[in-house]
């Protein structure tokens, strides 16, 4: 069984934030002209920055914010260099904006938006702003479109030109996402979302995993415990056997946070189930 998400992203403006050397060739301003003689009446709103430094980023997200409890959609795009461990860089005062304080920010926005963020980063080791994402938190955006790697400036251009004509045109975002290549990654939240419970249902609570894990439970629960009988053993291992049984109520659990539409997200438990057996 295949993995289909059917879910919608709604957007209306694109924000352009730069931060390259001088010397560089300026692509977010080439862009930036490109999209703007792309537009039409329907396209979506264009904003342009040139950050001076981290914290006038973190000025320009606050600004975003704003203007998202008025109604916007945005998709956030950097032009910048990333670095795996450092974050993104702002070339003009030498500072990193770690992936976590990115993702903080992020997710603020994606909240207010309704899951209706998109971040693109035209910048190397850009999906590494996934590494700070848990499933009990909200997730800090819908879609994130990067790299993993370090790639050359001109494959980032033919790709991220490609994906904005398709957008701007199809007006679907799932369209503009099939059209750039692989190594153009991207991160869906609901899709991360259900492939993690999946695994969690896979492999914590079925099978020889989920039989281990109850074990563990079990003697967790009863240490330190003396004279158990055979009937209070036996109540612990059933309490434990009903917390780590899948059931629909523990995805609403899980999901409660993550996902922040539940209107649009259409997986259902038995999908989840068939998907989690399948992968045993």
């Amino acid at each position: 069984m295949s993995l289909q998400i059917n879910s919608h992203f709604l957007n209306n403006s694109i924000v352009i934030i730069k931060s390259l050397d001088p010397g560089e060739e300026d692509t977010a301003m080439t862009l930036y002209n490109h999209l703007v003689s792309i537009s039409g009446a329907d396209s979506p709103r264009l904003e342009f920055h040139d950050a001076s430094s981290k914290q006038h980023v973190f000025q320009i997200l606050d600004d975003i914010l704003v203007k998202v409890r008025s109604g916007m959609k945005p998709i956030i795009h950097f032009e910048t260099h990333g670095n795996k461990d450092h974050g993104l860089h702002i070339f003009a005062s030498d500072e990193f904006i770690s992936w976590q304080e990115l993702v903080d920010k992020f997710r603020e926005i994606n909240v207010e938006s309704n899951s209706n963020l998109g971040v693109v980063m035209a910048a190397c080791f850009g999906m590494y702003a996934i590494k700070p994402i848990k499933i009990f938190d909200p997730s800090p955006f819908f879609v994130l479109i990067s790299s993993q790697d370090e790639i050359e400036i001109e494959y980032i251009n033919e790709q991220i030109w490609k994906f904005y004509d398709s957008l701007f045109s199809s007006g679907s975002l799932e369209v503009a996402m099939s059209d750039i290549d692989e190594q153009f990654a991207s991160f869906h939240a609901e899709k991360f979302f259900t492939v993690s419970v999946i695994k969690y249902f896979r492999y914590g609570c079925m099978g020889e995993a989920a039989q281990e894990r109850l074990e563990r439970l079990v003697a967790e629960a009863t240490s330190g415990m003396t004279n158990l009988t055979t009937d209070q053993i036996e109540a612990f291992r059933k309490h434990a056997e009903d917390f780590i049984t899948p059931k629909p109520e523990v995805l609403d659990r899980i999901s409660e946070k993550f996902i922040i539409d539940k209107s649009k997200y259409t997986v259902t438990f038995d999908e989840i189930m068939k998907m989690a057996s399948a992968a045993a």
